[in-house]
């Protein structure tokens, strides 16, 4: 009857032993945390010197980013950048300039809103001529790549100037429209 006993206790006790074990392993290995809140008007975040690039499919520069710094606040979709510089490119081919004091960053709708001392500059290429706008709030819509603003602007293109009180640029479309109270001069060069 002993060794009867004997091969039943032997696996009985192995499984009680394994699952203090087992017990005692799972509460030391868990972790406590306390999540603390930040506080909603301080950055969760800040980088400084920002510079960066993204690729096209093809190995080719699409974008290239310069900054003083960017941060976000808890709980909110914008990333905030001090002194942007974008360039846009196409095919590893300067296209596009914009520059400002600051700019927001969407993160859910890709738009970006360039505020104070906006300017954009269209680099001359394949017979078109060089061209900038200036103004004092932009925004930009990466998807739809295109760029808006209600305020005041001054531009160039070529030999050609003028201002406008507020414009919108459709650059799939070849699209430019300037809103109200425009004063140009045009010159054909033709």
């Amino acid at each position: 009857m002993s060794a009867v006993r004997a091969t039943w206790l032997f696996p009985c006790v192995l499984a009680v032993v394994l699952g203090g074990v087992s017990f005692w392993l799972d509460r030391v290995s868990q972790v406590e945390t306390e999540e603390i809140a930040l506080n909603p008007n301080e950055p969760k975040y800040r980088i400084g010197g920002i510079h960066g690039e993204r690729f096209d499919e093809n190995g080719f520069i699409r974008e290239r980013l310069h900054a003083e710094a960017a941060w976000q606040l808890p709980e909110n979709p914008a990333v905030h950048i001090d002194k942007p510089e974008l360039h846009l490119f196409e095919r590893g081919e300067p296209q596009y300039q914009v520059q400002s004091a600051a700019a927001r960053y969407h993160t859910d709708t890709r738009q970006v809103v360039f505020d104070t001392d906006v300017v954009l500059h269209q680099t001359a290429r394949n017979g078109q001529s060089e061209g900038w706008l200036r103004t004092q709030n932009l925004t930009v819509d990466t998807v739809s790549q295109t760029a808006r603003t209600q305020s005041a602007v001054q531009y160039r293109y070529g030999l050609s100037h003028g201002t406008a009180v507020g414009f919108e640029y459709n650059r799939g479309q070849g699209f430019l429209n300037l809103s109200s109270r425009i004063k140009a001069t045009i010159y054909d060069p033709k």
